[in-house]
């Protein structure tokens, strides 16, 4: 009897086991990418106030050359900017990929794979408008000022890492 059990139990964790997601199929593969697009879609909306066509320009291009073409054939993101939210939808049954804007010392969170964002609320209180104020920038002029000009080494070094051609044809970086 004893046997037995052990049996069907070891049948049915192996069933178990054989049954989940090993981060490798497409339809994961298009969730991860989803993801990415919800996520650089609402950083850049509510931290930077960035407009799509700038984060499509600039967010969405320099990405990590695996998903460059899942996330470029996504549908566009949804942003609500009453909810602080940016959405992606990915799939026929599961709920579109999604991260909430939570504030202005915290950013932007994603919702996990599946779940419904109506489940995630924020605080409204402590959103950024999309037009920055000058009370928004907490920048002591004294320290974003140098006293003495930065060497031409780093300035040429700052150039280059952002010129999209130094570390090869077209690189950009998110």
């Amino acid at each position: 009897m004893l046997y037995r059990l052990v049996f069907v139990l070891a049948m049915f964790l192996s069933a178990v086991a054989h049954g989940q997601e090993n981060g490798n199929s497409d339809a994961m593969k298009r969730a991860l990418a989803a993801g990415y697009k919800a996520q650089f879609m609402c950083s850049a909306t509510f931290n930077a106030a960035k407009t799509p066509e700038q984060i499509q320009a600039d967010e969405l291009t320099g990405m990590y050359p695996d998903y460059r073409e899942l996330v470029a054939a996504l549908p566009q993101a949804q942003i609500d900017l009453v909810m602080h939210r940016a959405s992606v939808d990915w799939s026929d049954t599961l709920p579109p990929r999604t991260s909430v804007y939570t504030g202005q010392h915290t950013g932007c969170m994603s919702v996990p794979i599946g779940a419904d964002p109506a489940l995630f609320q924020v605080n409204t209180s402590d959103v950024m408008t999309l037009e920055p104020q000058a009370s928004d920038l907490q920048v002591d002029p004294e320290a974003a000022t140098p006293s003495e000009p930065v060497p031409i080494e780093v300035g040429e070094v700052l150039k280059q890492a952002f010129d999209a051609s130094t570390y090869g044809e077209g690189t950009k970086t998110t």
